[in-house]
Parts: C-alpha cells; structure tokens; sequence
C-alpha cells in the first residue's frame, strides 16, 4: 500500500481532492449534504483561510457547515484525476437545496459592491482582493472584479491622426440617457459639449471627449473620446458624430418600447473650442465674433471690441455653409453644417459658465489686485473682503458645491465660485470697500445675469443692464481691456430669447463630468482604454437615482421646539430636519432656514411639526426692504435686507413655502442680513 501523508502536508490540488472524494463518499450514507457544501470547503481551501470562529459567520448572515474532516487524515497519493471530480462535484451542485432568499441576498450584494467600487473608484486588483475573502461567506460572488463589473475583454481604440480615438456610438449614448432619465416627450432636445482637458499635470496630451446631454437634465454621456498632443483633424473627429446622429434623427432610437427623435437644441463651448468646431477664427481675431461682423481693435498688444451697441451687422446661418475665405473670418466648412435641423446662429450659443465666470468674473477681480492704481484694492481692503466671505462661509447653504474662501486666491478659484461671487456674496462684502464706480459697475452686471438666469420677463431690463456695464467698463478699465467676452455680454439677450434661461445651456453639467472623467483615470497609461472600460462598466451596472424623500427626518425627532400658542396643546411631532420641495431645511443651523412663503414673507423656521396627516413649520417673521432702488428694486431679483426678527410664533403647511434664501450677515450692524433668493432649478 503507498505511503499515506497527513492532509497537513498536501497541496492545495490535493486537498481538493480529498475534500471532494470525502463529500461524494458521504452523500451515500448522509443524502442531505449538498453542493453549497462542497464549494465552501473548496474556497475555504484555496483561500488558506481556515474560518476562526462562528462570530463571523453570524455578522456576515451566514450559517456555514463545518468541514467535516480532520488535519491527521491521511490520503492515498494514487487518485484519479481532478477533472473527474470537479465534474462530480458540479452534478452535486445542481441537485442543491434552492435557497431563493439566499439568492436575493447574494444578488443584492452583488449589486451593492459594484455601486461601491464604481463611486468610490475602487482598483480592480483591490476590489479581486476583496472578492476573494468574501467569496467563502458568498459563494455566488465571483473571484474576479472584471466577472462582477462586466469589463469588456477588449477596446475598440483606434488611430486618428497623431493620437488615438475611441469610439462608444450615438444610439449607445442615448440609450444610457434614456435610462437615467426617461423623455416624457417624442422629441428630445439635446446639449453637446466638445472641450479639451488634460488628464495629467506632467504630460502636453490632452482629453477630447464628445459628451451630449439631454435638455434640462443632469445625466451626461459620452459618444466618442479623442486623446493625443494636437488636436484632432475636425472632419475625421466630428464626422462619425454626425453621421449617427442624423441617422437616429431621422429614424429615431426605440427605447422601452416607444420612439424618440433626438435634435440639437445647442452646441456648448468655450471661445477656443467652439472656433475649432466651427472651424472659424479664434478670439483673438479682428473678425472673431461668431455673431456679428465686428471688427476688432489691437490696442496695447491685445485684441478688443469697443462699443456698447451693436451697431456691426449679424451674421447669418449661410456664412457657414459656403467658403468665403475673404472676410478673414472661415478657416475651412465644419462638419456641424452635414447637421440636419441645425442652425448655427440659433444652436451655438454663448456659454455663461466661461463667458461671465471663468471670463468676465475672473478678469475684474485680476484688475482689483493686478490692474491700474485708480480702481486697485490694497493688501488691507482685500483682508477686510476675505475675512467678509469667511464669515459668510458659516452661512453657506448645502446646495452650494463651495463655501466662500479669501479673494486672494482667486486665481485657484473655481467657475462654481465665481458665478457664488457675482450672484450672491459679491455685493454684500464690496459695498462700501471698493471704489464706487467699481462697485456701481460691479452690481450692473450682478442685475444683468440674475435678470437673464431668473426672468423671462426682464430680459430687455437685463440687456440693458448689459449695455450700461459695457459702457461703464470701458471708462473705469480702459478699452484695450474690452476682450471678446465684454462683446460677447452683448449678445446673451438673443441666447435668452432663444433658449430661456441662462442655466438652461450652462456647461456646469458638463464641467461636473470632466471632473468625474479625469478622477476614473487611475494611472497616465491608456487613458482611452480605461475610460472605456469604466464607462462599460457603468452601463452594465444598475442605474443609481439619487431619491430624495420628501419630508420630516426620522432621526430629527425632539420636544423643546418652539411652538405658536395654538399648537401646544395640540398632539403633535416635533423634528428640527426635513426635506420640503426638494430643499433641505435645519432648524438648527442658520444655513438651512431661511425661506420665503407664498405671500412674500421672508421668515426663519424654528421648528417642523406633524399633526395627524398635516404637514407644518412654525417659523417667525423678518422685516424685509430693498438693498437699493437704482437702477431697479433688489426685489426683482430676489434681494433683501432683513432686519427685527419678530418674536411671534406662526405656523404654515409645506405646501406654503416657496424660496430658500442665502443669508448673509451684514458687516457693520448685527442682526441684519441680506438674503439672496436661490433658485429651485439650479445646483450650485
């Protein structure tokens, strides 16, 4: 008889073995043991992790059976081969008790961990880590992190000029749309986006992603990637793009049974990229203007566009369309034009995200620290505005992505920082610190873009606005200093008219996606192969909704709020947290309760209350008045100053409450505030 070894000292090959030969022999005298079983022991196994104790078992929700042999068990060297038994073994494993909510639990799981490992922006190596100690707990999880994210076995990356393209399809991206968010209409308006991003600090090579959105919708997808040093020859980038996208124009994309017909509603850009895509002169240009026929100034080495009016001729669809090489305005036909239902006037409008923030914003604030001496903050002016924002900052709403921080850095700054300044916290710490023409100058454009975010309206008031802070700008900072974005000012009214409101056709989503983009990149080798892997993954996996439950918060609860004198002696339910209308509110922090109600009071809520089947807050009531008169009340564009906080008590529904407002603590005299009324359709 051969020399028999102790199961100590077999390999793990072995060990297979003699657990599975041990199982099939049990089955005979014992019929109830079962594949699951048998799988545990072969993990446990090949894991080399012995479980210690049942303490784990229990926090994991399972109750595994333990392995049935001992260490000193001895085994015959001559055994017929592994195949046979895994084979055996998985004849077993079909004829297992079925264990359905077992099996909901292992699919629930499954789900969970892709959604981790894809927000979080999990390595694949560690998540296989992962997978592999609690595969022995669950044996439905598979032992590889591209089995559970379904990661394509290959990459469709191609060579396009001197970089590389990968291609995701039109349908493909509509569909990931649709799935998000489903159209409640036939015709689907679209947003495209065309920007470059570096994906890394140490390398000339950049991202260029074709990114579509629908129309008032948060979701992003992406059609087609380029990456390389240079960009992309326009007509080999673009073409397929086009090409796909007439075809479901026309013939439509059937999702859920019903069919929808995408269209361009705007394509959105900043001056750089959209000169590339409509193959026109850059901004610099004497003729860059893609809407009118100005001509351009080079004065003091730059380019500008003097004027308030728009006295130049506008441009029409048709320059587009044909070569006209003489107007030193083409450089070659787009793409866009093979377009079907596009205009070129109507559908490419000006981006208010790079026009007014990152362009307009940013410039008058380099010309405060870097500018002329006449209209130049100083190092003492410039604490007193910085330490304004940072107490401001403990009053920031949560909707906001950013608190204030020091001007002083604003070059660092982001675009979501920029449009809080001039819309909100500007005002209240430049008044009465910066010269007054610069301030008057200042709160000019702050009404302009307000009026064109919020009211249809007021858009002649806002274009007005526009003119007098062209006119105004030009006497404080000089005309040389009136670039292609103080020109472009002039023509948002036409955009608003057109599309609606400014946040209407903002690239904030798109900006929002960019980051997200470049954050998926885990090292500087074969970005393109990685972004589609991980956007592979992402379609594969459950859509996420964010669901945002309306309503008191359970674990708010408490009984010392402040209560009207009809209400005490009432049975009721007090919380200091809920959701109303999508907007947070805590009575607790002086961010999240200031709100206004249906008939204009503007109140600070103390307490939310549930009686029987209603729905309440109790709140007091401020003294509201004008910021200023001139040139129109802050009241048409939601700001005030609040003063005398009554100390009555009053209560109203949910369904009463209508704005939720930034509140800003004055300077100078304690309890007052200004409050800016935010709006419900935009994420900060």
């Amino acid at each position: 008889m051969p020399k028999r070894k102790y199961f100590s000292d077999l390999s793990k090959r072995q060990k297979i073995r003699r657990v599975i030969e041990q199982s099939l022999t049990q089955e005979h005298d014992n019929p109830i043991s079962t594949g699951a079983e048998l799988s545990f022991l072969e993990n446990t196994i090949i894991g080399n992790d012995q479980p210690q104790s049942s303490s784990l078992n229990t926090i994991l929700g399972n109750d595994q059976p333990e392995s049935s042999f001992c260490e000193n068990d001895t085994i015959d060297n001559d055994q017929p081969h592994l195949s046979h038994f895994e084979s055996e073994s998985c004849e077993v494993q079909t004829q297992a008790i079925p264990m359905e909510p077992e099996t909901h639990v292992e699919s629930s799981l499954k789900n969970k961990l892709k959604s981790w490992a894809q927000e979080c922006h999990i390595p694949l190596i560690h998540l296989s880590k992962l997978l592999n100690i609690l595969k022995p707990y669950h044996n439905d999880l598979p032992r590889d992190a591209r089995t559970l994210l379904h990661t394509p076995r290959s990459t469709n990356v191609e060579e396009m000029g001197s970089g590389q393209y990968v291609h995701f399809g039109m349908k493909e991206a509509l569909i990931k749309l649709f799935t998000s968010n489903m159209p409640m209409q036939e015709y689907v308006g679209l947003s495209v986006n065309i920007d470059g991003l570096p994906p890394f600090k140490s390398s000339n090579k950049a991202l260029w992603p074709i990114l579509i959105s629908v129309s008032g919708c948060p979701t992003v997808s992406i059609v087609g990637v380029y990456y390389g040093s240079v960009k992309p020859d326009v007509n080999l980038f673009l073409t397929r793009f086009v090409e796909e996208f007439n075809v479901t124009h026309n013939t439509g994309v059937e999702f859920k049974n019903r069919m929808f017909f995408p269209y361009i509603k705007h394509i959105i850009c900043d001056a750089p990229a959209k000169s590339y895509v409509l193959c026109v002169k850059g901004h610099t240009g004497y003729y860059s203007c893609t809407k009118c026929h100005i001509e351009g100034e080079s004065r003091q080495g730059t380019m500008c566009f003097p004027g308030f009016q728009l006295r130049a001729p506008r441009r029409s669809d048709n320059e587009y369309r044909f070569v006209n090489l003489e107007n030193d305005f083409q450089n070659a036909l787009s793409p866009l034009r093979n377009l079907d239902d596009f205009n070129f006037i109507k559908h490419v409008p000006h981006d208010y995200m790079h026009l007014i923030c990152l362009g307009l914003v940013k410039k008058i604030i380099s010309l405060w620290f870097r500018g002329n001496l006449k209209y130049r903050i100083n190092t003492a002016k410039a604490t007193e505005i910085s330490s304004q924002l940072e107490l401001i900052a403990k009053y920031t709403p949560s909707e906001f992505a950013r608190k204030p921080r020091s001007i002083a850095s604003y070059k660092f700054w982001k675009a979501t920082e920029f449009r809080q300044f001039l819309l909100f916290t500007g005002y209240a710490v430049l008044q009465n610190v910066i010269d007054p023409s610069v301030f008057e100058n200042f709160k000019s454009l702050m009404i302009c873009i307000k009026l064109f975010c919020n009211h249809e309206e007021c858009y002649e008031d806002a274009n007005e606005m526009a003119k007098y802070f062209v006119k105004t700008f030009s006497v404080i900072y000089g005309v040389h200093k009136m670039s292609h974005n103080v020109h472009g000012l002039l023509h948002l009214k036409d955009d608003v008219v057109e599309h609606g409101s400014l946040d209407n056709f903002s690239a904030f989503k798109f900006e929002n996606f960019l980051y997200s983009l470049k954050s998926i990149l885990r090292k500087s080798n074969q970005p393109l192969e990685q972004i589609y892997n991980r956007e592979w993954e992402a379609r594969e996996s459950p859509p996420r909704t964010a669901i945002i439950e309306e309503g008191p918060k359970p674990n708010s609860l408490h009984t010392s709020g402040l209560l009207a004198p009809s209400t005490e002696q009432r049975e009721i339910i007090q919380f200091s947290r809920a959701i109303i209308k999508g907007l947070k509110v805590n009575t607790k922090s002086p961010r999240e309760r200031t709100f206004s109600l249906r008939n204009g009071d503007i109140v600070k809520i103390v307490n939310i209350i549930v009686e029987k089947n209603k729905r309440k807050v109790a709140y007091q009531k401020y003294c509201r008045s004008n910021v200023f008169e001139s040139p129109c009340p802050s009241s048409a564009i939601g700001f005030f100053s609040l003063s005398n906080l009554k100390e009555d008590i009053f209560e109203c529904e949910f369904h009463d409450i209508e704005f939720k407002y930034y509140l800003m603590p004055h300077k100078s005299i304690q309890d007052k505030f200004f409050a800016m009324r935010m709006s419900v359709q935009s994420n900060y």
